[in-house]
């Protein structure tokens, strides 16, 4: 599953929002297959405002690029941000897996 600051879904302080400098994924069947590290390959934001599309932000690696950085200067409570389309490399194998949807919404 996707996390950002501990959050896998649901609302989020907007500051504590603003301070996060990435995403990471977590394997919530660790106890069948073990426990190892994931890695991003990349990921979509999609920022929403009042129903409307604000921004859509493609991201390399699970740290935050520049364009997102800005966008986040840019966010205001009630906003909702997604992160879609997330790809990362599954061991033990390496293989190629798209991730959840994450719905991120920011409040005071």
């Amino acid at each position: 599953l996707l996390e950002v600051g501990n959050k896998r879904m649901g609302e989020m302080n907007i500051e504590a929002f603003k301070a996060q400098q990435g995403i990471s994924a977590s394997n919530i069947a660790y106890y069948l297959v073990g426990c190892f590290n994931i890695r991003i390959e990349e990921f979509k934001v999609i920022a929403m405002r009042d129903d409307s599309v604000i921004a859509v932000v493609q991201n390399t690696g699970g740290r935050f690029n520049n364009e997102f950085e800005k966008l986040k200067n840019d966010l205001r409570i009630n906003d909702v941000v997604y992160f879609v389309d997330a790809i990362v490399k599954y061991p033990p194998y390496e293989e190629l897996v798209n991730l959840n949807t994450m719905k991120i919404t920011l409040v005071e």
